[in-house]
């Protein structure tokens, strides 16, 4: 079933009320089985809310606005599905809407919002505008929904915000009404002096931001992430995020109770700003898994205490990504970095802790072969070969602060060619105060003064 808005009565010449003509509109669907509302080319004014009446599982709601401008001045959402509790909005989820193309604008009033989408499956936003609203598009417990192609011009506070519907309806918490498994893909937002965010996410597990960009005055945040203190968000990913409005607190936002795994891959900063790529101050114990960032700068990335942070293909300027320039505050407790060495040698790995796996290493290319640095080395149970490379002279460089063997196993150098070796610690003098302990393994320190080689058993003892 397909209709016009025209046919209802509704205005596009700027004047009257066209929110209860679409309410009457897209009441006069099958609740079950939907429609499509079509918006002819014009100017709709809404002194109240389009209301999306209770369509239910299988129902699909399309509502074209090819060429359509749809404005409002007062502080409401211009199309608006709300339940009336958590129990109705488990009835309603199973309702899929499609919004396609238009502008939905206001005058920046605190409250309005473009779509305000309570319970929902598998709703998709295309090619749809926000211009000068709260929010454009605010889904909550909106599962799996896909918004795509979407542009913001001057939103106070976000162009796209997924959240629950906590505090919309009661009975809805951070565990029952989630905007799960949802993607923003292919957005640009020219953001508004301030704003909190270009995309938000609250108390929402899986979510996807795709290939979006952040441009215009600068906000607070690029990408504003909060799992609202809930143990089933575990996953937030962001691949290939453009910002370049120089916000004032960070490109990426990361708030919560955390205990989940962040994977973040081709974030850039064009803006010139020196602000952190990755906030992570205000979220729990977590691991961040980052590639290709291109990291040129002091203070690009904000650790919390005790995560895992593991990065992958780093770019220039960023060979010695444990060192504390790079780093507002410490320096990860778990710090892993694999990536290119831009002096012209073999690939390197940086870490805090690492641990390899059992079996030979070999096979590597580059004249420098592999070099690994690290604070401690963690190695398997069992022999482990240490040799040349196949693919050039160099042998296995292993530069580590402490290194940790298998407490069952042996550790064997095989045939070496200089300058390769097994690199241990370096000390002035014989070594003194208490390393730090691991079980099974004893720390090893060689004097450089007095040519003499230490192992820690209770106190330092010389190895003769």
């Amino acid at each position: 079933m397909s209709i016009s808005i025209l046919d209802f009565g509704g205005h596009n010449d700027g004047t009257g009320d066209n929110g209860p003509i679409v309410t009457a509109a897209l009441s006069s669907f099958d609740m079950a089985k939907g429609g499509v509302l079509v918006f002819p080319p014009g100017n709709y004014n809404f002194n109240t809310p389009g209301v999306i009446p209770q369509f239910v599982e299988p129902s699909t709601v399309s509502i074209e606005m090819t060429g359509a401008i749809l404005s409002t001045a007062n502080p409401i959402s211009i199309f608006s599905r709300m339940p009336t509790d958590q129990n109705n909005a488990s009835v309603l989820v199973g309702a899929k809407f499609v919004f396609i193309d238009g502008v939905l604008q206001g005058n920046n009033t605190a409250g309005q919002k473009g779509i305000f989408l309570g319970a929902s499956y598998g709703s998709r936003v295309v090619g749809t505008s926000f211009y000068n609203l709260d929010v454009g598009f605010d889904g909550a417990f909106a599962l799996q929904t896909r918004i795509s192609s979407v542009r913001g011009l001057n939103n106070s506070t976000a162009l796209i915000r997924l959240e629950t519907g906590v505090p919309y309806w009661p009975g809805a918490s951070t565990s029952n009404s989630q905007s799960n498994c949802s993607t923003i893909e292919s957005c640009r937002d020219y953001c508004n002096a301030g704003q909190l965010a270009s995309y938000a996410v609250f108390g929402s597990d899986a979510v996807y931001i795709d290939h979006c960009i952040s441009e215009g005055n600068a906000p607070v945040n690029g990408i504003y992430f909060d799992d609202q203190g809930s143990s089933t968000v575990k996953l937030f990913c962001v691949n290939g995020f453009h910002s370049e409005n120089n916000p004032t607190g960070s490109i990426v936002c990361m708030n919560g109770i955390g205990g989940g795994v962040y994977a973040f891959e081709g974030l850039i900063n064009q803006g010139g700003g020196r602000r952190p790529y990755v906030d992570a101050g205000g979220i729990g114990l977590c691991s961040f898994r980052l590639s290709d960032i291109p990291i040129t700068y002091a203070g690009a990335f904000k650790p919390g205490a005790n995560q895992d942070w593991f990065f992958y293909n780093f770019g220039t300027g960023s060979d010695d990504i444990n060192a504390p320039t790079f780093w507002l505050g410490n320096v990860p407790a778990n710090l892993v970095a694999i990536g290119r060495n831009t002096g012209g040698g073999g690939p390197q790995i940086f870490a805090t802790r690492l641990f390899i796996g059992s079996g030979q290493l070999s096979g590597a290319d580059g004249n420098d072969g592999l070099m690994m640095q690290a604070n401690q080395f963690f190695m398997p149970d069992d022999t482990y070969n240490i040799g040349t490379y196949t693919g050039g002279p160099g042998s296995l460089k292993l530069r580590p602060r402490g290194i940790g063997v298998g407490t069952g196993g042996v550790q064997s150098a095989g045939p070496v060619v200089a300058p390769g070796g097994l690199y241990i610690p370096v000390c002035s003098g014989p070594p003194v105060g208490v390393p730090k302990s691991f079980p099974g393994c004893a720390p090893l320190m060689y004097d450089a003064v007095n040519g003499n080689l230490y192992i820690y058993s209770a106190s330092w003892h010389l190895i003769t």
